[in-house]
């Protein structure tokens, strides 16, 4: 098994800009969740850095490839 390819959309680069957020902290979320929710095509993974959870929206291209769709903080896991 290779590694997992990463690429974010359009929206999501805007947003990591926009929000300041660490693409490293969006890989570690991604590969490491704390929780993992599979809803209508999407990966919903949560990954708790300090008081807050990073959460990422993404969907499979490949068998080893994502796509990042969106990704913000929040407060609790759903």
């Amino acid at each position: 098994m290779g590694e997992l390819s990463i690429i974010f959309s359009s929206h999501a680069r805007r947003q990591l800009e926009e929000r300041k957020l660490d693409v490293k902290l969006v890989r570690l979320t991604v590969l490491h969740p704390n929780k993992l929710i599979f809803y209508e095509n999407k990966y919903y993974a949560y990954k708790k850095f300090g008081k807050l959870y990073l959460k990422a929206v993404f969907g499979k291209v490949a068998e080893n490839m994502v796509i990042i769709i969106t990704q913000h903080f929040v407060r609790k896991l759903p």
